[in-house]
């Protein structure tokens, strides 16, 4: 048998964000005699994720934060790394603002080098976004192939030229639609446990960031509750905004309804509970929580960020953000209502039909990874 494909996978941390839950996903889809994940994370800081990949036979390699005026320091960090006597048939780059330097040295150690796309433009604010654009463009020269969770995601972050070329693949978000098939049973449990009753439950799921839009979603939410009193709304995640939703929550008069539950590892659950999926994004890759949404047989709100790609159910659709947060709140409640006697089972497997389900991501990934690691490098690919 020949041997695994050994992969070190480049992050900033493990936490339960999208781009990491997808690489857990594979992890645990792919056979360990198949393909090994180890990690390269930009903290010291154990991430949600760390305790699990140790327990799977991963490791956990640590590299400094980049800041743009630690480049000497950083470039030679990563030497250290890669000059070490591990070797990686495969490094696969997820931190996008230092790819150009860590996937070069990872060449010069005889790496195939890919770099994934996980975003698109206007996910952060515009000043930011101009940084990021700079530091992160020259990977375009660097890697050897290319990947995008959707195909304007690779567009925005590689060019046209590559995504129209042989050296780019999209590859989907994919979950265990299984896992996140919607249970009668998970809903009543969360519900009783929130005391939530028969109240409208209006969910979001997503890391408290710019790009995640949450002032809108409370502004939309204000309006929900003028057209249905009993309206909770349910937020999952953390991040820097925090202080800034709650204060925002307070001065709407809405601090007893939005429920606030930080990270959660039960999902499906959460899922369940909800009555409907509010995403009203600034831009998103192709957030890996549509997708679970969906599987749960949930009705989805989506602003225009989401790519069209992610609309797989007919009970989602997207609306764009400059209807405002009263049309936004209007179609709240009539989607949640129309489609409250839905049988919501058919979820996962319209999720999977669709190509979402793991394990056919995870069958693409490997093929692509195979095809790489056969030939030390992707030239023959170009």
């Amino acid at each position: 048998m020949a041997a695994a494909i050994r992969t070190l996978q480049v992050i900033r941390k493990m936490d339960r964000g999208g781009a990491e839950t997808l690489l857990m996903n594979l992890l645990r889809a792919i056979p360990s005699d198949e393909v090994t994940f180890d990690f390269a994370v930009h903290t010291d800081e154990v991430g949600d994720y760390d305790e699990e990949i140790l327990s799977r036979g991963g490791s956990i390699l640590r590299l400094p934060a980049f800041t743009g005026v630690n480049y000497a320091a950083y470039r030679k960090a990563c030497k250290r790394l890669f000059g070490s006597a591990r070797h990686y048939d495969i490094v696969h780059g997820h931190q996008g603002s230092c790819a150009a330097i860590y996937l070069a040295e990872a060449k010069r150690c005889g790496s195939s080098a890919v770099a994934h796309s996980h975003n698109t433009k206007g996910s952060t604010p515009p000043l930011q976004a101009l940084a990021f654009d700079l530091v992160a463009r020259p990977v375009r020269w660097v890697a050897d192939y290319f990947i995008g969770c959707s195909r304007q995601a690779g567009v925005d972050r590689f060019g046209e030229r590559i995504v129209e070329s042989d050296r780019f693949s999209f590859l989907p978000n994919g979950i265990d639609s299984a896992a996140f098939a919607f249970s009668a049973e998970a809903r009543r449990e969360i519900r009783h446990d929130l005391g939530v009753g028969d109240d409208l439950l209006v969910g979001h799921i997503g890391r408290l960031t710019y790009q995640k839009n949450h002032v809108f979603l409370l502004d939309l939410f204000a309006n929900v509750v003028g057209r249905d009193d009993s309206a909770k709304l349910l937020l999952i995640g953390r991040g820097e905004l925090e202080d800034e939703v709650q204060q925002r929550a307070g001065e709407l008069g809405l601090s007893d309804r939005v429920l606030m539950l930080g990270v959660r590892d039960d999902i499906p659950a959460i899922l369940s509970a909800m009555d409907i999926f509010v995403l009203p994004s600034h831009a998103e890759g192709l957030p890996l929580v549509s997708i679970e949404a969906q599987a749960s047989g949930l009705p989805c709100l989506f602003s225009e960020g989401i790519p069209h790609d992610a609309v797989l159910s007919d009970r989602a659709r997207i609306l764009s953000l400059s209807l405002g947060a009263d049309a936004w709140a209007d179609a709240v409640v009539s989607t949640a209502r129309r489609h409250a006697q839905d049988d919501r089972r058919a979820g996962m497997r319209i999720v999977a039909d669709a190509g979402y389900d793991i394990a056919d991501c995870a069958q693409k990934l490997y093929s692509i990874y195979a095809r790489l690691s056969s030939r030390g490098s992707a030239e023959e690919l170009r």
